[in-house]
């Protein structure tokens, strides 16, 4: 990593020759290995670079794709309700960012909007409704109980509105048992 004036970031990777067939491991390569090489001494890297895709495609029409964003989702989920019951807000806080995260594959799996897969959050207000952004937002909190609580509510509300769209695409349906105990429970919570 460097920084130059202005507030540039450079991200550099090095890399000797034994080491370059691990590339062709990436899940995508994001640009053109002309903007991405800068010495190639051996002119080994540069096929294994072009070898790689250039935007990630995630498997949308596998029923696999529930289990890999779906349900960590959900579990983090429970785990940052846990944790905020305990009192332990900076580890419920991350536990949250976690949710938050699936829930932006989410998003993305329900809008049919994977193009910037491997990172959700790039280009999401212009690529996800209005709706959606709004439900994302509203799911982050600071590590407070109040706004916690605020937090998990509103990301369970918009786990359950998305979940159900991309379960429906694979004849599964969403947790709906387990999405109604968490509910109730983060109800009780706020009562308090």
């Amino acid at each position: 990593m460097a920084f130059f004036p202005g507030l540039v970031r450079g991200e550099f990777h090095f890399a000797t020759v034994d080491e370059i067939a691990s590339v062709g491991e990436w899940p995508a390569r994001g640009a053109a290995v002309e903007r991405m090489l800068m010495v190639d001494r051996s002119g080994a890297l540069a096929p294994v670079l072009r070898g790689l895709p250039e935007r990630y495609v995630p498997p949308v029409d596998s029923p696999e794709i529930i289990t890999a964003y779906c349900d960590p989702f959900v579990n983090w989920l429970v785990l940052a309700h846990h944790l905020a019951a305990r009192g332990e807000d900076l580890r419920a806080w991350d536990a949250l960012g976690h949710a938050q995260r699936h829930l932006l594959w989410m998003a993305r799996l329900a809008e049919e909007s994977t193009a910037h897969w491997l990172t959700p959050s790039r280009g999401a207000e212009r690529e996800l409704s209005a709706d959606t952004v709004a439900g994302l937002k509203a799911a982050t909190s600071a590590a407070s109980p109040q706004e916690l609580t605020g937090a998990l509510r509103a990301a369970l509300e918009l786990g359950r509105r998305l979940w159900p769209v991309i379960a429906a695409r694979h004849g599964r349906s969403a947790p709906d048992a387990l999405f109604a105990e968490l509910d109730a429970a983060l109800e009780q919570r706020s009562r308090g």
